[in-house]
């Protein structure tokens, strides 16, 4: 259990350092995802940090302060990693570039819920 939750927090510590970086240096994502959106590893990533994310969070849910709030997160990640991977590369691509717009003019906004999230996951299973 202690390397699920070690393994966790690397995970937790990705998407912390997303968030600052949305919020401090988005332009540099932005970048990268308007050039890598048709890249197969992308896509691959992005389904495979959501399952393995999902799967971890529904294993030490019960052991975390906030069981059922952890099991809902971790469920919703793996359906999202399932819809990830059903939609295909290409709507995957088409998807990351259609919402890149709405993502700039809001990306303060969304790196700090990802830093929340982060620092919420870490507290839960602290």
């Amino acid at each position: 259990m202690d390397l699920i939750v070690l393994v966790l927090r690397v995970f937790f510590l990705v998407i912390l350092l997303a968030g600052f970086v949305i919020v401090f240096k988005a332009d540099l994502l932005f970048q990268y995802l308007e050039k890598h959106a048709a890249d197969p590893a992308l896509h691959l990533l992005a389904v495979a940090f959501r399952l393995i994310l999902g799967l971890l969070l529904l294993l030490v849910a019960e052991n975390s302060k906030f069981p059922l709030v952890v099991a809902l997160i971790g469920y919703l990640a793996i359906i999202a990693a399932v819809i990830l991977l059903l939609i295909g590369r290409q709507k995957f691509s088409r998807l990351i570039l259609g919402f890149l717009p709405e993502a700039k003019k809001w990306h303060p906004l969304g790196g700090l819920l990802a830093t929340f999230f982060a620092v919420f996951l870490f507290y839960a299973l602290s």
